[in-house]
């Protein structure tokens, strides 16, 4: 895969990142703007570009790679949640052992997996990329929520399974329905979720941007543990996977999107679990920190890794 090409993406995203990032600082938008394009982009866009991916006519998937891409599903939570407990360890932060778990396991499949290997592939790696998001939707209402509210009493801990049943969830499960049975959809609902859709990448690139520019930069670098968890997460795991797991390379392009999935920032609705199910302020906002140092350092990181596969 060419170095440049994957550069040049994203330098794109990250053009869209400061559009975000610019937009807040002239006060053209708000945090309660910011808050409901959020809502806008998690409950519409990213369902509606999940649901495009499996829509498009001049995208043939391939029905036998299905049972090769849950098997790399299956090695990817295996190997992180595997990695984080001795990341964790070795990291030596104490009582935020958990939320660096929570940080290495659950990253950005969605809002940055999706542009970025859309980008790469176009449309036909879409339905590829729902099942890793209906599967770690699955396991943040479950094993994140868990990790969570490890510290807390038992008596204080919420039973958050219904929260499973959420737009992303549904999306994705819709998604792949489709990918089987092929139903006949009306051209006006495929152009709708076509337009809808590809509004993501811009729309998640910016809110990106926004929540960057609302953290003091001192604030964002100001822990040295975030740099090397930053390095293990960003770098270390997907490269030594990119050269370990090659032998078990059959399909390029499912072999990239598991490696490229590896090497993503971890995701936003981390802090979001954090503060709904347990979470006090320092802890919160050391994922945040971690989300967004993350997310800024995978502009680089993410071609470097490239250059592994």
């Amino acid at each position: 895969m060419n170095f440049f090409v994957v550069l040049q993406q994203m330098l794109a995203l990250f053009a869209m990142i400061f559009i975000g990032f610019y937009a807040y600082k002239v006060h053209w938008v708000t945090q309660d703007t910011s808050d409901r394009l959020s809502k806008l982009l998690v409950n519409i866009l990213n369902p509606a570009l999940l649901i495009n991916g499996v829509l498009d006519k001049t995208v043939v998937a391939k029905k036998d790679l299905l049972l090769e891409n849950l098997f790399y599903i299956f090695l990817y939570f295996v190997l992180l949640i595997g990695l984080s407990f001795p990341i964790a360890k070795v990291l030596r932060v104490g009582k935020m052992e958990n939320r660096y778990q929570l940080m290495l396991i659950f990253s950005n499949v969605g809002f940055m997996g999706i542009p970025v290997l859309r980008s790469i592939f176009g449309n036909g790696c879409v339905i590829y990329i729902t099942f890793y998001i209906l599967i770690y939707n699955i396991l943040i209402y479950t094993l994140g929520i868990a990790f969570a509210q490890r510290s807390l009493p038992k008596e204080e801990r919420k039973n958050a399974v219904k929260e499973m049943i959420n737009p992303g969830t549904v999306s994705a499960v819709f998604a792949i329905l489709i990918f089987v049975f092929h139903p006949n959809i009306p051209q006006g609902a495929v152009t709708f979720f076509d337009y809808v859709g590809n509004a993501v990448i811009p729309f998640s690139m910016i809110i990106i941007g926004i929540s960057i520019a609302q953290m003091p930069w001192k604030e964002i670098f100001g822990h040295v543990k975030l740099y090397i968890f930053s390095a293990i997460k960003l770098l270390v795991i997907p490269i030594l996977c990119a050269i370990l797991l090659r032998p078990l390379k059959r399909d390029t392009m499912l072999f990239v999107i598991f490696i490229l999935m590896l090497a993503m920032p971890s995701g936003s609705i981390i802090a979001m679990i954090v503060r709904e199910y347990g979470g006090k302020t320092e802890e919160e906002d050391i994922c945040s920190k971690g989300v967004l140092m993350t997310t800024l350092f995978s502009i680089i990181t993410i071609p470097i890794v490239v250059l592994f596969l």
